[in-house]
């Protein structure tokens, strides 16, 4: 199924297990395939019976154009003959949808098929109000900060290690171990082979890392194709959590320290303490970078200003691709990009956040304006490209109908609806917290020198 949904008033894409009163994207999708007749209502929740993958996981409040999502349903052969996108049983589903939940398409596909096996890069939009950039004054060398921030966000292209731009402990081999004992097939280094290699031969940590190479993008090699196999794409937002996120909750120091709080009468007051950040070459072993930090940006791209809506709010919007996310990367991202661009931080300071040995906290930008627009999947396996392909093609994505039911969605339903994001208060709160910001000057000079007089040996 390719799914799209607003991810406002929701929980997230995944439903919970243990509290499935909490409204979920996945609880709407099980509620209306069980009332139309797809799936039995015992099944629903129970992933395994159903051989559900999704391509991506939302957190709360996240959209998205571009979910996939793989499932067994009960379907008739007969209903494919002249719909192969399935339009009409997305259409038959989407009636016990609220509107702002949406199947795009349903199409067949092989019986192992895992979306997120399959999936080989996701593309994301991240939309910031202008007024971010110069708040109270919109035109105060705008121009300036706009360079500001494409040549922060530029740094983020290729293979990095982003272990300060995410809960750096989620992806340390040690929980990532104990994850993969209770969940063997669920933990991914994020890297293809090569780039996994790569990541471990341009290291920083004077000792070695050891990672396994990602096995996140091999599609599924399977024959047969029963009538009951599905794969549904769905929208849903955009989201950077890895699997692991669900087992941590615990917010790291720096952010219980450095979390919104209310205001006082007064002018506003910086916090109490300044930013921490440290540069060590030596080995930590309790908090090790390894190729699981690592991710591979393929490109990232600013726009003009511009508004969603005729009338809308003047926004920018930051697109980025790559085959993976960690938890709150991309929101760290556009955080440490907007406070370089307003001169909250320096630019060299995020440069050296990249490096291993480095060990900082980025700002963390608010999160209902991210969407994921794209799911990319990698053409069928030869062996499988010759049952599939005269079905669906060289590889599962939109066909046009279900192009045409995207961007319908898009500007009837999402794009209104970042509009009123883009005017939240929750921009205002996230302003007072970068202004709170500040650093002790000597100790920024000496991590920014520390790095580069590393880098220069």
């Amino acid at each position: 199924m390719h799914v799209a949904y607003c991810g406002t008033g929701y929980q997230g894409l995944q439903i919970q297990k243990n509290e499935p009163e909490v409204a979920t994207i996945e609880g709407e999708l099980g509620r209306a395939l069980v009332r139309a007749g797809r799936v039995l209502e015992s099944n629903v929740g129970a992933h395994h019976k159903m051989g559900w993958s999704r391509s991506s996981r939302t957190d709360k409040g996240v959209h998205s154009l571009a979910t996939l999502i793989g499932l067994k349903m009960e379907v008739q052969e007969e209903e494919f003959l002249d719909d192969r996108e399935g339009l009409s049983i997305a259409a038959g589903i989407n009636e016990h949808l609220p509107e702002q939940v949406r199947i795009l398409s349903v199409q067949r596909t092989n019986q192992k098929f895992d979306a997120r096996n399959a999936t080989h890069t996701r593309t994301y939009q991240y939309y910031l109000p202008l007024d971010a950039l110069s708040p109270g004054n919109p035109g105060e060398a705008m121009e300036d900060r706009l360079q500001l921030l494409r040549s922060c966000l530029a740094l983020f292209k290729g293979v990095h290690a982003f272990h300060n731009f995410t809960k750096r402990r989620l992806y340390r081999d040690d929980v990532r171990e104990s994850m993969r004992r209770k969940h063997p097939k669920r933990v991914h280094t994020g890297l293809s082979t090569s780039e996994t290699l790569a990541a471990q031969q341009t290291s920083l940590d004077p000792g070695p890392t050891e990672a396994s190479p990602s096995t996140c993008l091999e599609p599924s090699e399977e024959a047969s194709i029963p009538e009951s196999v599905i794969a549904i794409a769905h929208q849903t937002d955009g989201n950077e959590a890895a699997e692991l996120a669900e087992s941590d909750s615990k917010p790291e120091s720096h952010e219980a320290e450095h979390s919104a709080e209310e205001d006082g009468p007064g002018p506003l007051q910086k916090w109490e303490r300044p930013m921490t950040f440290s540069w060590g070459e030596e080995v930590d072993a309790s908090d090790l970078v390894s190729a699981a930090h690592h991710r591979n940006i393929l490109s990232i791209e600013t726009s003009d200003p511009m508004s969603l809506v005729p009338g809308g709010v003047p926004c920018i919007k930051v697109t980025l691709r790559g085959q993976s996310f960690m938890l709150h990367q991309i929101r760290h991202m556009v955080g440490a990009a907007v406070a370089v661009a307003r001169g909250i931080l320096p630019l060299e300071f995020v440069k050296t956040s990249l490096l291993k040995p480095a060990r900082s906290y980025m700002p963390l930008a608010p999160a209902p304006v991210l969407i994921l627009t794209e799911t990319e999947v990698l053409p069928w396996k030869e062996d499988v490209q010759r049952v599939m392909g005269h079905i669906i093609g060289r590889q599962l994505q939109l066909g046009p109908g279900g192009a045409q039911a995207q961007d319908t969605f898009s500007s009837q339903v999402l794009h209104p609806a970042i509009d009123e994001l883009l005017q939240s208060e929750e921009w205002g709160r996230w302003d007072k917290s970068l202004q709170r910001m500040w650093y002790e000057e000597s100790d920024m000079a000496t991590y920014i020198l520390a790095a580069s007089a590393f880098k220069s040996h």
